[in-house]
């Protein structure tokens, strides 16, 4: 058995399926939008820490530019209150470099030609040692370095033309220290304020990559200290494109410091999370999944027990014992609805078995009173095959086994009489009145010749002890073969149809139908037949018979399929059988394979003697 009749034939399996995929649907839809959310946390947390870490190392950097910038000013100061000797300057430089130790050397240098006798330029200077962190003191301004580092090097260039204190842009000193270093240079007045000389002190850079090293957030941080003309002062492994990157800048000096952190590095612990939570759902899944199947099919193996027991009750088995479930839930209340089926079950078996013998009876019995009510009415045709100046067909179609319709005919000394009806009701009851009006009808037109005549007698006789109340249409005719004279009489019935040269309704008294008053009188009419005349006549179940939407057939229809037969022969004289046959089929048409309502009788008969 493959995967997919495993989940048709296993409810729990289904149950089991759907309760999983609801379970996961959640789970997932809540675990992305917590990681969703957990990453944002984490970006935004490493961002603040991020962005603390840089305001500090930027408040340490500050500072310490602040603390030079303040002991060179204090110095630039002083100086300016003792004057231009030259035996303050190395007092004055020593006092500096010594209050700060971020100063790695310090100058005085003198406008050109200042002092005529040390020279073009006068420049003392007192360094630290980078390695025994000993002063020690030159004079770099003198004919052994040829001056040409204060006519080339942009820096010195420009201190000699500031006229404010001034930050330069990193360098690498070539004369004393051979480092990279800035330098803050203050200009120093004479009396009548004119610049005379420039205290410059340089400060190494060391110290700021220190500082922004430790001052990362996290290991994997990147660090980057860019000067105003950017350069780096402080350089970073490049991280790539992917990653968090902060900046700021540092007062006074305007570098730059930026850390860079990689994108991936501080997702790492959320993606481990959200991998741990992806094995933890695919294990709880798994897990509640096997359980969940469990405790469903428990739950529902008695359904397959009580199935099974179904089975042999559906094959006709109703002895079959139920399995004995003491449960009061859904299973249970199942279990008590199949054992009462069960139970109306053998008691309607039993039931239909002798109603089944009832009504096989019944149909037995129907069939033979059929049988009897077609063997009362003409079913021979054509009936006078000897005769060529009449012709006559007729047709029943009852609505149900036995109906409440006739017709008859019978020719009496050169004479055809004939009449058509239709008994209130239907089935049984309206068979047996049929029958008793066809007998009379028999029995009073074998002495009498006026249609006006029968139809009162057999009123008469049905209208006496009538308790049923059940009344019957009838139309009389009396056709003398001779010389084409009908006579007829009418009660209640519809109108037949003449069909000669032109195609018209009989001319009729509607009068009372036979069964409802007693002693009343009605008259004979007449009327003189055209040689190969037919008149035509029905019951109203072919004016009644209704199609699905609902219309009915009427008597408009009734005329234009007689037209249209009439125009299809081209002759006057029809076919009685023909045109039956033809009528039928137009109904059938209509009604289109609705049930019928009401008992259809037709007759039709052609006058076919030359007068």
């Amino acid at each position: 058995m493959n995967l997919i009749d495993f989940f048709k034939k296993s409810i729990a399996a289904r149950i089991t399926l759907l309760v999983v995929l609801v379970v996961t649907i959640i789970l997932l839809g809540g675990g992305i939008w917590q990681m969703y959310h957990v990453r944002g946390w984490v970006e935004n947390e490493t961002r603040e820490n991020a962005s603390k870490a840089m305001r500090s190392a930027i408040q340490i950097i500050s500072n310490r530019i602040s603390n030079v910038e303040t002991a060179v000013g204090t110095a630039a100061a002083f100086a300016d209150k003792m004057g231009i000797a030259k035996v303050q300057a190395n007092h004055i430089l020593k006092n500096l470099i010594e209050s700060n130790k971020d100063i790695t050397a310090v100058t005085l240098l003198y406008s050109e030609n200042f002092f005529p006798e040390e020279g073009r330029y006068y420049a003392p200077t007192i360094l630290r040692n980078p390695y025994t962190n000993e002063l020690e003191e030159e004079e770099i301004g003198g004919p052994a370095y040829d001056f040409s580092y204060l006519e080339t090097d942009s820096n010195w260039i420009y201190t000699n033309k500031l006229e404010s204190p001034y930050w330069c842009l990193p360098y690498i000193d070539s004369i004393s220290t051979r480092r990279a270093m800035i330098t803050y240079s203050v200009p120093l007045h004479d009396k009548n304020n004119n610049i005379y000389a420039v205290l410059c002190a340089d400060v190494g850079l060391l110290w700021v990559n220190q500082i922004v090293e430790e001052a990362k957030p996290y290991s994997y941080a990147e660090a980057d200290v860019v000067s105003r003309d950017g350069q780096y002062i402080s350089k970073s492994t490049h991280v790539g494109k992917n990653a968090i990157v902060l900046d700021d800048f540092v007062d006074g000096v305007q570098w730059k410091v930026s850390f860079t952190i990689p994108y991936e590095r501080i997702m790492l612990g959320a993606d481990m999370l959200s991998e741990n939570m992806l094995i933890l759902l695919l294990f709880l899944l798994v897990t509640i999944s096997i359980g969940l199947f469990l405790v469903i099919r428990y739950e529902l193996l008695p359904l397959k027990e009580l199935a099974k027991s179904t089975r042999n009750i559906a094959k006709g088995d109703f002895v079959e014992q139920l399995p004995d479930l003491r449960r009061y839930d859904e299973v249970g209340r199942l279990h008590d609805s199949f054992e009462e089926m069960q139970h109306s079950l053998a008691k309607y078996i039993d039931e239909l078995k002798k109603t089944t013998a009832s009504k096989a009876s019944i149909e037995s019995e129907l069939r033979i009173a059929s049988d009897i009510q077609k063997s009362m009415l003409p079913k021979i045709f054509p009936p006078y095959p000897n005769r060529d100046d009449v012709d006559v067909y007729g047709m029943l179609s009852p609505a149900k086994a036995v109906g409440g319709d006739l017709f008859d005919f019978f020719i009496r000394e050169e004479k055809l009489f004939f009449c058509i009806g239709d008994v209130s009701g239907k089935g049984v009851p309206a068979s047996l009145v049929m029958s008793v009006a066809r007998t009379l009808f028999r029995m009073v037109s074998m002495h009498a010749d006026l249609p006006s005549t029968i139809i009162t007698s057999i009123n008469d006789s049905m209208s006496d002890q009538n308790d049923s109340f059940m009344f019957v249409t009838f139309f009389v005719g009396v056709l003398d073969l001779k010389n084409g004279l009908l006579k007829y009489c009418n009660a209640g019935h519809d109108a037949p149809v003449l069909i000669g040269k032109d195609i018209s309704f009989l001319p009729i008294d509607s009068n009372f139908p036979i069964g409802v008053q007693p002693a009343w009188q009605c008259e004979t009419q007449q009327v003189q037949l055209e040689p190969q005349a037919t008149i035509f006549l029905y019951t109203d179940g072919l004016t009644d018979a209704v199609n699905a939407k609902p219309e009915l057939f009427g008597e408009e229809k009734i005329m234009q399929e007689l037209q249209r037969q009439k125009a299809a022969l081209g002759t006057l004289s029809m076919n009685p059988k023909q045109l039956i046959s033809n009528m039928k089929e137009a109904v059938a048409t209509f009604v289109d394979g609705a049930e019928p309502s009401d008992d259809l009788t037709m007759l039709a008969i052609t006058y076919r003697k030359l007068i």
